[in-house]
């Protein structure tokens, strides 16, 4: 975790800034609501993570120093390698389809760098997969299924996808030009062929197909609330409406906001009781859903308890 402290000094190499200066934490609260953010984030995923210190003055003060080491104390209590999963929306990226694009274009951040902004912000969880992969993965829990770069389909991955994905009630989010590169021709018509819908479609279109519903967005980079809304159609639950970051497994849920005020959440079903872990306030009793005011910025990290 490397993110810019107010404290962090002006770095520069060979004549050029380190990247990444001007876009760090602004002010302490930030700082320690980023921290947070990352650190739910890692916990939430059951991955880990350490606090990157680079050219010194990264962490000073007490307050900086004091979060760290609750949240050290929070992890030790609540960390949980392998982290099992409750994400109802799979993502398939392939890095076979890449080579076929120019490595310097700007495409290439719409694809997958920048679709992280709506995954994340979309109000549920997900799991992010490779393509390589989906001949292993149990795909059976997903209801939207979505596959932001997959121009390169043969005929064994489309075997694949007829049997693993396209099946089940599910709804399968195509991205930009899907299938277009079949079996190592460049033809729009296999577009068509694999999702129903045709690559000459404008807009974002939906199909019902034969026991699955496909949905094609001409253009990269699905938006949050497209995403939320595609989820919810699917079956998927919903926790938050806010477009904002939010990570879930069975027992936390976090939240990050800059903008604050009040947030309801839904739970997937009711719980005995949710505590704001950084604070220790008991939000919540016997309910399946709930409100909490949050002062910006912040995360909030809530325990639920069955």
């Amino acid at each position: 975790m490397d993110h810019r402290t107010p404290t962090a000094r002006s770095v520069s190499a060979f004549g050029r800034a380190i990247p990444g200066h001007g876009s760090g934490f602004t002010d302490e609260a930030a700082c320690i609501a980023g921290l947070r953010r990352e650190f739910s984030l890692r916990l939430i995923s059951g991955v880990s993570t350490y606090w990157f210190y680079l050219f010194g003055r990264w962490f000073e003060g007490d307050t900086i120093f004091d979060s760290v080491t609750q949240m050290r104390k929070l992890w030790d209590r609540l960390a949980r390698p392998r982290e099992e999963s409750v994400a109802e929306v799979a993502v398939l990226v392939d890095a076979e389809s890449m080579y076929y694009l120019d490595g310097k274009a700007d495409f290439y951040n719409d694809l997958l760098h920048k679709q992280r902004y709506g995954l994340y912000r979309m109000g549920t969880p997900f799991d992010l997969f490779s393509f390589g992969d989906l001949a292993t993965v149990d795909l059976s829990r997903y209801k939207l299924v979505f596959f932001p770069n997959l121009f390169a389909v043969d005929a064994t991955r489309r075997a694949l996808l007829r049997d693993k994905v396209c099946i089940g009630g599910k709804t399968v989010l195509w991205g930009y030009s899907p299938g277009i590169i079949a079996d190592g021709k460049y033809d729009p018509r296999q577009v068509e062929a694999l999702t129903g819908i045709p690559w000459e479609a404008k807009e974002l279109t939906s199909r019902e197909m034969d026991g699955w519903r496909s949905v094609h967005s001409p253009q990269p980079n699905v938006p949050a609330d497209v995403l939320r809304k595609l989820a919810r159609e699917a079956g998927a639950h919903i926790y938050c409406e806010a477009e904002e970051p939010l990570y879930a497994n069975d027992r936390l849920i976090a939240l990050h906001t800059i903008k604050g005020g009040p947030r309801a959440l839904v739970l997937p079903k009711q719980c005995r009781r949710v505590t704001e872990v950084f604070s220790g306030r008991v939000v919540a009793e016997n309910t399946d859903r709930y409100e909490d005011t949050l002062t910006p910025p912040c995360t909030v990290l809530y325990e639920v308890e069955q």
